[in-house]
């Protein structure tokens, strides 16, 4: 049997927390392995894709996502609620390889495409933190520097990820009226003095 060809339209889709409507799939079987696209509206946009999982040894497999004007608040909010959100219009895009069920590699990029705010939340606790006992100065100073970092109007706002073997860094890059914010973020799986991405002891 090859080439044979199947679209399944769905009302609604969800995975873990996130939910897609007027969803769709198509699928094309051959000898080799199984080909897949698929769409949907996800938060206000649209998201498309597809993988290609292929009939062979460790059971190899590849897939890509993108998607347009997805609603970035509904979004954050979701992944990350209440420590984190930004609001706007999301463009992005993404590709994997893995087999079976271990994820070998994942790279992409995101960008907004109107303006929007970014406000992190777990400032807040920082903020109600700081020590009573120390100078006026030192707590205005700081006070003023985590108030800066806890909300940012952006008028673009755009990044990179990616992600392999139990290591990765996600980049970001939002620039305003008030200047620019630029943070990086690392993911270790181990703590292994090696590691690709551990970073080198200060003197």
């Amino acid at each position: 049997m090859s080439n044979v060809v199947g679209t399944v339209k769905i009302k609604s889709l969800r995975w873990r927390q996130y939910m897609a409507t007027k969803a769709w799939v198509t699928a094309t079987f051959d000898r080799e392995g199984i080909n897949s696209n698929f769409g949907g509206s996800l938060y206000g946009g649209d998201i498309a894709g597809g993988f290609s999982f292929f009939f062979a040894d460790q059971s190899p497999w590849i897939g890509w996502l993108g998607g347009k004007r997805v609603d970035l608040k509904k979004l954050t909010e979701l992944m990350a609620p209440q420590n984190f959100s930004m609001t706007g219009p999301l463009e992005f895009a993404l590709q994997t390889n893995a087999e079976a069920k271990a994820i070998r590699r994942v790279k992409g990029w995101f960008q907004s495409i109107e303006p929007g705010t970014m406000r992190i939340g777990k400032i807040d606790d920082l903020l109600a933190r700081i020590p009573p006992d120390w100078s006026p100065v030192k707590r205005d100073s700081i006070r003023i520097a985590l108030e800066s970092l806890r909300d940012f109007d952006y008028r673009t706002g755009a990044g990179s990820f990616w992600f392999t073997d139990g290591q990765g860094i996600l980049d970001l890059k939002l620039q305003g009226l008030q200047g620019s914010r630029t943070f990086q973020t690392v993911l270790h799986a181990n703590e292994s003095p090696v590691g690709l991405w551990k970073q080198p002891a200060r003197p």
